[in-house]
């Protein structure tokens, strides 16, 4: 689907996990939700996640789970915000061992919103 052909926004956020409401009052128009999550499924961010957990580079973790957590929660993306955000507090808190037990959720939630925009939004 393209950029200017009618969204179903309610279907694609059941999808993805997310919350069409919230994010439809703040953009004001399904195009432009469209075209923020499509712009979220381009970003590179939840990649330099895993390679930094995967190194044990903490800090680069740390800020990619933190950018992460709030790009998703921008576009309505509940799901990846919260198990994003779940491994920021974990790494925060100095626990690499709990953020990589809660990475197996974020990767979910993370191909779910992927899954959902390539199929539902193109």
């Amino acid at each position: 689907m393209g950029g200017n052909e009618a969204v179903d926004l309610e279907g694609f956020f059941e999808a993805a996990g997310g919350d069409c409401a919230d994010v439809l009052a703040r953009l004001r128009s399904p195009e432009r939700v469209a075209r923020f999550v499509r712009l979220f499924g381009a970003d590179p961010t939840f990649s330099t996640l895993e390679e930094a957990m995967a190194e044990g580079d903490v800090e680069t973790a740390f800020r990619a789970s933190h950018t992460l957590k709030g790009t998703a929660r921008d576009v309505g993306l509940t799901a990846v915000a919260d198990t994003s955000g779940a491994v920021c507090e974990a790494l925060r808190a100095g626990d690499v061992d709990a953020a990589a037990r809660l990475m197996p959720a974020a990767r979910d939630a993370y191909g779910r919103a992927m899954a959902a925009i390539r199929d539902r939004l193109g």
